[in-house]
């Protein structure tokens, strides 16, 4: 009776792999991302812009390679995306976890996949998806690294900003 289950269970797993092996060849990436312009670079596979950098709290600018960490809080990430003007638009915001996740290649595993500029330091970013497992409000980030999704409390600093928008529906 084992022997049998093991045997549909090993069929139907091979059936499925080639299917699943296929997905992820379907789409090449070569034209999903257009080239940096006026600090944007837009994800045309998913209907999204973004801002082309990790934004410094400081100047408002790309991070530099020197800049350790965000001193930005999950709370000032927030407010900071409801006021930042790039590339002439108004309307940006964090991304949501789902977006976030966009960013990164699940084929072979989780790995970074978006030509967003990451400074060297830059290990997580804010994602506006709140955690209400935590006992004080949190944001959930993920890490660069291999997308790991950890939440942070607002009031904690160091995770990175990119920002988002949507971009209208006739763009494919």
């Amino acid at each position: 009776m084992n022997k049998a289950i093991i045997m549909v269970t090993l069929l139907g797993t091979m059936s499925y792999l080639p299917n699943s092996i296929a997905q992820c060849n379907d789409a090449p990436e070569v034209a999903r991302y257009s080239p940096v312009l006026e600090q944007t670079i837009t994800d045309y596979k998913f209907g999204l812009m973004w801002s082309a950098c990790a934004i410094s709290p400081t100047t408002g600018e790309c991070m530099s390679d020197n800049e350790v960490r965000s001193r930005m809080t999950g709370l000032k990430a927030v407010q900071f995306a409801s006021e930042a003007v790039i590339g002439g638009h108004t309307d940006w915001r964090l991304p949501n976890l789902k977006e976030a996740m966009t960013l990164f290649g699940g084929c072979q595993g989780f790995s970074y996949v978006a030509p967003l500029q990451m400074g060297k330091y830059q290990r997580r970013i804010w994602t506006a998806t709140t955690d209400l497992g935590q006992s004080s409000p949190a944001l959930k980030t993920i890490a660069m690294t291999n997308a790991q999704i950890v939440p942070w409390r607002i009031s904690s600093s160091a995770a990175s900003v990119f920002l988002v928008r949507d971009i209208s529906q006739g763009v494919q």
